[in-house]
């Protein structure tokens, strides 16, 4: 992974929020770039995104009732 460089982070499978802070709690200015991943991307097209259907062939809602919030 991107941020389990030793040289940089030590002891990187250890969660260790501090890492990121100065001692009087302030956020250190830490360059790692960490936007986009190098990994391989995954493209959500190519999931199967589909209704679940009912004993009758009938596509189930998850919600019945919704709220949505931004």
């Amino acid at each position: 992974a991107m941020t389990h460089d030793e040289q940089k982070y030590p002891n990187p499978d250890e969660f260790k929020p501090e890492r990121f802070l100065h001692e009087d709690g302030s956020l250190t200015s830490d360059t790692m770039p960490l936007d986009f991943g190098w990994g391989r991307r995954t493209f959500l097209a190519t999931f199967s995104v589909l209704k679940t259907l009912d004993e009758h062939g009938e596509g189930s809602r998850l919600f019945r009732r919704s709220l949505l919030v931004s």
